[in-house]
């Protein structure tokens, strides 16, 4: 693990970065060591619902989702926040 104070947008080449949002349809089954997994520093529920998944689309980058649905069953939404 990295961490980096920069924007990512500009730390990172685009093609390589993959933001982390669990409103994507895109399935992380498993992970590239090339990628550049952005992990948001925002705790992405309520009324701030879709904006990791939003800022990833706006920035033209890829997104994906960890497989919860696929291992895990949740009450709620598939979000992992910092209490898990």
């Amino acid at each position: 693990v990295n961490f980096n104070p920069e924007p990512y947008q500009k730390a990172y080449e685009a093609k390589k970065i993959v933001y982390l949002t669990s409103e994507s349809d895109n399935v992380i089954n498993e992970l590239d060591h090339n990628a550049v997994y952005v992990i948001g520093g925002l705790v992405d529920h309520n009324c701030h619902k879709g904006l990791c998944h939003r800022l990833a689309t706006e920035a033209g980058v890829e997104h994906g989702r960890l497989p919860l649905d696929e291992y895990l069953e949740m009450k709620s939404r598939k979000v992992l926040t910092i209490d898990h």
